[in-house]
């Protein structure tokens, strides 16, 4: 088996939807961004205000990370923004790291057969 160069999986790893993801909650002012979303959506002032040593300009940056990342969905109303966080990029992320248990597919597959013999043995 050949392993690939560094070079050559930060190329490919860099397109790849999980990196974005990770790479946008290497932040922490993001993860705050982001737990405050896990409430509920929030306006872009409201998201602001609750980083008095941030710039707006610098909170519409971190906001525009975690849109293209996948993480947030922006809704414009009239000059209002309103973000929420996209439930689907933890859907994303949980599969990716199921992927490093090595029991739980095993189990999964196991729990998938016990299930089809009880249907067929109705």
């Amino acid at each position: 088996m050949t392993v690939p160069r560094p070079t050559e999986l930060d190329a490919e790893s860099a397109t790849s939807p999980e990196s974005r993801l990770f790479a946008a909650l290497a932040d922490s002012s993001r993860r705050t961004i982001l737990r405050l979303l896990a409430e509920g959506p929030r306006r872009a002032g409201e998201l602001a205000a609750a980083f008095p040593d941030l710039t707006r300009p610098a909170i519409s940056k971190h906001l525009r990370v975690l849109r293209e990342a996948g993480w947030a969905e922006e809704e414009k109303r009239g000059r209002q923004r309103i973000y929420s966080l996209r439930r689907d990029a933890l859907q994303q992320l949980r599969r990716w790291t199921a992927g490093l248990d090595p029991v739980r597919p095993a189990t999964e597959d196991r729990a998938a057969g016990d299930w089809a013999a009880w249907k067929r043995g109705r």
